[in-house]
């Protein structure tokens, strides 16, 4: 079993954001074991302080859309995505071919994180993060909501949970020592081809819940995994994380505001 020792790492100027300690995983938490790819002994050197690299690709675009169902007017925030992020866990990423950009490495995390360099003014606590990620292999992926400043961590709406078997999303808390998410919810499996997915996931007050699907398929009609309940209800950072997945291309990322 991976031990979670309360490692603490420097948090960056730009998020801006409460923590309350996690202590609320469901106690049939499943268990990452070396079995799964899930290794012990991976080097943790660099957890503790912030890397940067690649430069910032310019600042966050505003724009004002209109939600589908003719609501009140919503105020979305787009990331620019090429080389815009910093690490708070050691990745190694850069511009992908076909634009975007991947985690390419990692410098002492098995699930490297991205988060923008410029994290994006959410005037509120409750938003909804939309990423399209490009994927040509079937691994584990996914976009980070309530990112924390104080403890380096946040929920995560990934793809997969692992390796082997159906895949289906997940969400789970991310947290230092090691980085490695629970499934604490899970969705309905479905069959991977290569293409692009897009992801959403929602973080309302403590509650977190999220969907997955193909682009140019119908969205899902219902939200499919959740309502997860976070152990704190406050955090406006976002990122990207992968598990050893060094295919999947963020091509963009928006904050969707209230």
């Amino acid at each position: 079993m991976v031990s979670r020792r309360g490692v603490r790492w420097v948090a960056p100027p730009f998020i801006a954001c409460s923590f309350f300690a996690c202590n609320a995983l469901l106690d049939n938490e499943p268990v990452r074991t070396v079995d799964d790819g899930r290794e012990a002994g991976v080097d943790r050197q660099g957890t503790d302080s912030v890397q940067a690299t690649g430069t910032e690709a310019g600042g966050d675009q505003t724009s004002t859309e209109i939600p589908p169902d003719g609501g009140d007017a919503a105020t979305t925030i787009t990331i620019d995505v090429p080389l815009s992020f910093i690490t708070p866990n050691g990745a190694i990423f850069g511009p992908a071919d076909g634009g975007g950009v991947a985690i390419t490495g990692t410098n002492g995390a098995n699930h490297p994180v991205i988060v923008p360099i410029q994290q994006p003014a959410i005037g509120t606590d409750d938003y909804t993060v939309e990423a399209v990620v490009r994927a040509s292999a079937d691994c584990e992926y996914g976009v980070m909501t309530r990112m924390l400043a104080d403890a380096g961590g946040g929920q995560v709406l990934g793809s997969r949970y692992g390796t082997g078997g159906d895949p289906k999303p997940f969400i789970g808390n991310m947290g230092t020592p090691d980085w490695n998410p629970p499934a604490d919810s899970t969705g309905q499996p479905y069959t991977f081809s290569a293409g692009r997915y897009r992801m959403r996931v929602q973080a309302k007050g403590p509650e977190i819940r999220g969907m997955m699907w193909k682009d140019g398929a119908p969205v899902p009609a219902n939200w499919e995994v959740g309502d997860l309940t976070a152990a704190y209800p406050k955090g406006r950072g976002v990122g990207f994380y992968v598990y050893f997945c060094y295919s999947a291309v963020l091509e963009s990322l928006k904050v969707t505001i209230p």
